[in-house]
């Protein structure tokens, strides 16, 4: 594959984490309002369990933004 290539697939891949990211933290942001809301409204150890779940959105979308930058590095020339 040449270069021109592998920077178009590159930056396929990086729009596609990108909205990845972007679902995977929408998704926690989700939990943690519904986490809010329940302790607000008195039940602290329901909104504790709720707020477990965004564990792993939360995780995977940090997983996805490292991936993310290392596919940066290797594709991006910088000018000096």
């Amino acid at each position: 594959m040449d270069t021109h290539a592998e920077t178009a697939a590159a930056e396929l891949l990086a729009r596609r984490w990108l909205i990845q990211i972007r679902a995977l933290l929408e998704e926690a942001t989700s939990y943690a309002k519904a986490a809010d809301l329940c302790a607000a409204s008195g039940n602290v150890d329901g909104a504790v369990k709720i707020v477990m779940d965004f564990e792993d959105p939360a995780f995977r979308a940090q997983e996805t933004f490292k991936a993310l930058l290392l596919l940066k590095r290797e594709y991006t020339v910088d000018p000096e």
